[in-house]
């Protein structure tokens, strides 16, 4: 099953529309190459979601970067 899912950069300040195999957040981290460890990914409610999360068809999703301080 290929799905596109629409993808907005934070750090890059772009949104690219990514076609998927999976339909996955995961996969598209993956086809992306983006650790999952260094971003933190919302969905189109704004709402954080895990690697596992489910996508639909021409679904947004945001990836911004993490970031620590002390």
């Amino acid at each position: 099953m290929k799905i596109k899912v629409k993808v907005y950069l934070e750090e890059k300040d772009t949104e690219e529309l990514v076609e998927l195999k999976g339909n996955k957040v995961k996969d598209v981290l993956d086809k992306l190459n983006i650790d999952s460890g260094i971003v933190i990914v919302a969905n189109k409610d704004n709402e954080v979601v895990t690697g596992d999360y489910v996508l639909g068809e021409d679904e947004r999703i945001k990836i911004n970067p993490v970031i620590s301080g002390g």
